[in-house]
């Protein structure tokens, strides 16, 4: 009726849902169950990807990345989804009729910027196609211990503008492992304290920690003195350890 809004489709199960798509959509197929099924489990796979990319965590989210099973290296599965810590590496700018963005343009891009991708580690993706097919979490290259990630932040009838980020993949591993190694039930195995910590991950966590420090200081508050930041606290520190405290006590 003119003027009257549609009533939702909606289902009482996922049963009768793939039922709905095996008449409608999936009739040429030979299978059309199964294929009906596939298509069900990419809706929730792509309802899951944009759900996170509404929480502004695009450019830390991974697809299909291997996983190790129960903390065995040798034993990996590729997962659908990833968060990964990421660092933004460089920002790219192209003409929008130099299309395709593909990993080749990329990584001449960010030569210019003195990041060097070495060819055997480059992937054969393209981030956006001729036919304008976007490659959502878009893999530059993989290292070892650290993989390049492309997103498409913005695209025009002139520039399309891209960013480049850094995510370490097994970095931080010997942290996640002094962590679980600290709490397996037994006694006398912790080594994830402010007293005990496994020199590996002391190492990575001072490295982090002089990396990042206004993401660091982005997790605390300062109870007082109030509207203090964390960097007036570190002066005041800085002040304090700088007296000549042997000759104030004499």
């Amino acid at each position: 009726m003119e003027g009257k809004v549609p009533k939702r489709m909606s289902y009482p199960s996922v049963d009768q849902l793939q039922k709905a798509l095996v008449q409608s959509v999936f009739h040429y197929a030979t299978d059309k169950k199964k294929a009906a099924g596939r298509a069900l489990g990419t809706l929730v796979e792509v309802i899951t990807f944009y759900l996170l990319k509404s929480w502004d965590l695009q450019r830390f989210v991974a697809i299909e990345r291997p996983l190790p099973e129960y903390s065995n290296e040798d034993i990996t599965h590729n997962v659908e989804y990833s968060l990964h810590p990421s660092t933004p590496v460089a920002a790219l700018d192209f003409a929008a009729d130099n299309l395709p963005l593909s990993v080749t343009k990329l990584a001449k891009a960010l030569m210019e910027k003195g990041i060097e991708i070495p060819s055997e580690q480059r992937k054969q993706h393209q981030l956006l196609s001729t036919q304008f097919v976007l490659r959502n979490a878009c893999t530059i290259a993989d290292e070892k211990d650290s993989f390049l990630v492309a997103t498409l932040d913005g695209f025009s009838n002139k520039r399309a503008k891209v960013t480049v980020n850094l995510k370490p993949s097994k970095t931080y591993e010997p942290i996640r492992k002094a962590f679980l190694t600290s709490y397996t039930g037994k006694s006398g195995v912790n080594q994830f304290t402010k007293v005990q910590m496994a020199y590996s991950a002391d190492q990575l966590l001072q490295d982090y920690f002089a990396r990042n420090p206004s993401k660091v200081e982005s997790w605390f508050n300062v109870v007082a003195p109030q509207g203090k930041t964390l960097s007036f606290l570190r002066k005041e520190l800085n002040i304090l350890t700088g007296k000549n405290w042997a000759e104030i006590h004499i």
